[in-house]
């Protein structure tokens, strides 16, 4: 799935860097697994246009119990 992802997001802008899929730090908790993204741009205009299109994605695809979520400005990556 994460690689599902990745595509999707590298599809929608070619001026947005895509870091990962990375395991995250605290890889495991409660027996869900964990990864994360790191997208970079300097156009945010195409940052919002990938996160969109990302949300968009996320909305229509069947993937069961799986959760996303978008953090913006994080402030590290636990």
């Amino acid at each position: 799935l994460s690689n599902k992802i990745y595509e999707n997001l590298k599809n929608e802008s070619n001026r947005v860097d895509i870091l990962g899929p990375t395991p995250a730090l605290i890889y495991r908790i409660a027996n869900r697994y964990r990864y994360n993204f790191l997208l970079k741009s300097t156009s945010l205009s195409e940052l919002k246009k990938c996160l969109e299109s990302f949300s968009d994605y996320w909305k229509n695809a069947k993937h069961g119990d799986i959760r996303a979520k978008i953090d913006i400005d994080h402030l590290n990556t636990l």
